[in-house]
């Protein structure tokens, strides 16, 4: 296991050269910009990592309650299932709570554009059904987390300056979810948990194998996104806020 994390750490270690991550460094542009222009574009996402948490990662109470590491990934999933409540409240604060009829909100999040964020939830889906052994279901959690903390620890100090310019407090974008986002496991009581028992198990060499593919095409697929991000933001299409329910 230790190999797959190893892995997943160096991808992370690289990704501080994503173009999106190097926008959000640009202090050139405003606290209110790098926070708002691409933040409705990964609505998809952040709706299916909910479904994810909630349907997919978790086993069966009854599997959990025979085995540890699969107890650990439920109360993980508890807290991170929760996250979408505050990207919801950040809409709101950030004044993208647009107002649009409802077919045009479908096809926001189901067309064309928001396609590959869709396309990396059923492909986490389809992983996820496989990956039935904690150990290879952990594969696919822990690039998440660690991704999640680098991109988190970018936002949560523009949201800061957001704050002192407007009053307004973020919460998916700021602290809040930062201080959840340590790189590994969390539980509902926001405690990070001991992850022993996956860094220190042994795989054999075809969960070995499996786990460091299955680790390969998360990191692959959230710096993708990452990239869709800025192109997103560098459109500017929700610069200006139009309504606000």
């Amino acid at each position: 296991m230790k190999e797959v994390l190893g892995y997943i750490r160096n991808r992370t270690n690289q990704a501080k050269q994503n173009p999106f991550i190097l926008w959000l460094d640009d202090d050139s542009i405003s606290a209110r910009d790098r926070l708002s222009l691409w933040l409705p574009h990964i609505s998809a996402f952040v709706m299916g990592f909910m479904d994810l948490n909630k349907l997919i990662f978790p086993y069966p109470s009854s599997e959990a309650a025979t085995d540890e590491l699969k107890r650990l990934i439920n109360d993980h999933c508890l807290q991170d299932g929760t996250h979408w409540e505050w990207y919801l409240r950040d809409l709101q604060k950030l004044e993208l709570n647009r107002t649009m009829k409802f077919s045009e909100g479908l096809e926001f999040i189901y067309g064309d554009h928001r396609k590959l964020d869709r396309a990396f939830i059923y492909g986490i889906v389809a992983l996820a059904h496989e990956a039935q052994d904690p150990l290879l279901r952990y594969s696919l959690i822990a690039p998440l987390e660690f991704f999640a903390h680098l991109l988190f620890g970018k936002t949560a100090p523009i949201a800061r300056k957001f704050a002192e310019e407007t009053g307004i407090q973020l919460e998916y974008v700021g602290d809040i979810h930062s201080g959840v986002e340590p790189g590994g496991l969390v539980n509902q009581q926001h405690q990070i948990i001991d992850e022993d028992l996956f860094t220190e198990a042994v795989l054999d060499e075809q969960m070995r194998k499996r786990g460091l593919e299955m680790a390969e095409y998360m990191c692959d697929q959230i710096e993708l996104r990452w990239k869709g991000n800025l192109e997103f933001a560098k459109k500017r299409e929700w610069a200006t806020p139009i309504a606000v329910v």
